[in-house]
């Protein structure tokens, strides 16, 4: 490590202002932070003296170091030592490096010095930093520990925010499809195989939506999922539209009592047992890793199952998948229930209206019979009595009793009224013309009967009525409702005119019947009073047809009636 003489001549020639420029700063850096040991060194790199801090550093005794080469004694990093002290040498210009034995750390301070002398002088300054690195080695760890918790928090958020947005997903399809089901009524199973897309796609891997009969002897496949399309098309040919038996399965007793069936690891074998013969060949070898069949309740009653299984995916459904399934099973079953009810209402009201009409029909009839047994019997006698009468008091001798003749002439009058009696009954039984010449000029006959025998004038309306005749039910019924208002008029109203409306439109007749009489109050409306109105109701709704009545006290009342006039979808 000796220098050549040109150095000595560089050191010597060198300005040394910027040497203690350093040397000051970092002498002030020593003061703050006491250095470990301090050794000077010569050219040769041997020790001229070393404080006692030194020798411990060295692990060497005090007064063995001087005269001895520093890098014969130096420890660990003995090679960057003599690559520095040989690098300030050349450059002369002090020079700072950290040292460590793997117990301590250093930071030393070279200082190269020319004497007057000409002979170069290296400071050597320890400053140990063992506390220091070993702070920063905490700090590290615990910035580590921050970053690995920090790391692990942010996941549990991310997944947290992910479990969220799924649950906001499924509430918001949970309320769509509630919302479709409740507004679809009765045409709610297109809705179901698209409730069943949507679980297959959302959950895995297939999807079935099962209803059963309303007396639980059959079941029908009214919504298919499966992932594969090959199975999808299988499934769909074997169940699409049928019908079968409904047997006692364990998935069927376990819905039945209300409960969630749950099968895991469930083999081909077990699939067999339980499935129907139609499917069968479309089991899978490996089975499925889980089934689930969530009952469908409605009035504490299975109504069918909505049931998801997994041949793929070999995770098993989580409780808040099961939970969504039995949030998604209960507006299903309410809205099969709501169908069902709907459809019962439906066929009763067709039942009523066929009874309706068949007593109707057998009133029509009977009043048809009683008038052709008024005119051939009745009448007929009443006619020969009139004439028998009549003969009688044209051949009375010139000196009978006055009082005689006079009463012959009463009974006369008396038969002959009987007889008008008789047709005008005959006549509201069943008229003629209604039969001969259709709704309208009916109307027009009544209408001129009614005044002459109530006083009462009624006009008719028929402007608006595009049809000349009409379904021989829908006249006779409109003219038998025209009866019973006008019958009502007449006892109720205290009118001095009423008006009856014909019209029609979009295949529907509507008759009004209208007065500005008396009126009444239709909250105080008492049926066992209004005996009129629950008939002309019952004529237009076993029609198919609507009936409403507008009344108030002093406003009048008005009745109106629309049939259809051809054939309803």
């Amino acid at each position: 490590m000796n220098l050549s003489g040109k150095n000595k001549n560089m050191f010597k020639s060198a300005q040394t202002g910027n040497l203690f420029t350093n040397l000051h700063h970092d002498l002030d850096t020593l003061a703050k932070h006491p250095p470990a040991f301090i050794i000077v060194l010569d050219e040769q790199g041997v020790i001229l003296s070393a404080d006692e801090r030194a020798a411990a550093w060295l692990k060497r005794p005090a007064n063995s170091l001087p005269g001895s080469r520093l890098l014969d004694v130096w420890g660990n990093g003995k090679s960057l030592l003599e690559e520095k002290i040989v690098h300030s040498s050349h450059l002369h210009k002090p020079t700072r490096f950290e040292i460590g034995d793997g117990e301590q750390s250093i930071v030393v301070y070279l200082y190269p010095y020319v004497e007057r002398n000409g002979n170069l002088t290296f400071f050597l300054f320890g400053q140990e930093i063992s506390e220091r690195l070993k702070s920063e080695g905490q700090i590290r760890e615990l910035a580590e520990q921050l970053e690995r918790k920090v790391n692990e928090r942010t996941a549990e958020l991310e997944k947290i925010n992910l479990r969220l947005e799924e649950e906001k997903r499924r509430a918001e399809t949970l309320a769509h499809f509630s919302q479709l089901l409740m507004s679809s009524m009765q045409d709610y199973k297109p809705l179901l195989q698209e409730i069943a897309e949507w679980v297959a796609r959302m959950l895995g891997d297939m999807c079935f939506i099962v209803l059963f009969s309303p007396d639980n002897t059959s079941y029908s496949v009214e919504g298919i999922c499966h992932q594969d399309p090959d199975r999808l098309a299988g499934f769909q040919q074997a169940l699409r539209g049928k019908s079968f038996p409904l047997t006692s399965t364990p998935i069927v007793q376990a819905v039945q009592e209300g409960e969630v069936f749950s099968a895991r690891n469930i083999t081909q074998q077990e699939l067999l047992q339980i499935v129907i013969p139609e499917i069968q060949a479309l089991m899978p070898a490996q089975g499925y890793f889980s089934v689930k069949a969530i009952p469908m309740i409605a009035n504490e009653q299975a109504v069918g199952i909505l049931c998801v299984a997994r041949e793929q995916n070999p995770n098993e459904y989580t409780p808040q998948d099961i939970k969504f399934l039995k949030s998604l099973s209960s507006p299903i079953a309410l809205a099969v229930q709501n169908a069902r009810l709907l459809e019962e209402r439906r066929l009763n009201q067709e039942r009523l209206r066929g009874l309706s009409q068949q007593l109707v029909q057998t009133q029509e009839k009977q009043f048809r019979e009683l008038a052709r047994q008024l005119h051939d019997n009745i009448g007929q006698d009443l006619t020969a009595i009139n004439v028998n009468v009549t003969l009688v008091r044209k051949n009375l001798p010139d000196d009978c009793p006055a009082g005689l003749a006079h009463r012959l002439e009463d009974t006369t009058k008396l038969v002959e009224s009987t007889i008008e009696n008789l047709r005008n009954s005959m006549a509201e039984f069943r008229p003629p013309m209604l039969d001969m010449y259709g709704l309208t000029s009916t109307l027009y006959w009544y209408a001129e009967q009614f005044h002459k025998r109530t006083a009462i004038p009624v006009r008719v309306e028929d402007r608006n009525l595009r049809k000349t005749r009409m379904p021989p039910e829908v006249e006779i019924g409109l003219f038998r409702i025209a009866q019973e208002a006008l019958s009502n008029v007449a006892k109720h109203a205290k009118v001095q005119t009423v008006d009856i409306h014909l019209s029609e439109e979009n295949g529907w007749v509507t008759m009004t019947v209208e007065d500005k009489g008396v009126g009444f109050s239709l909250q105080d409306y008492d049926s066992e009073k209004h005996w009129g109105l629950i008939i002309m109701r019952e004529r237009a709704e076993s029609l198919g047809g609507h009936f409403q009545i507008d009344s108030k006290p002093g406003a009048g009342t008005r009745v109106i009636v629309s049939l259809p006039v051809v054939e309803q979808e």
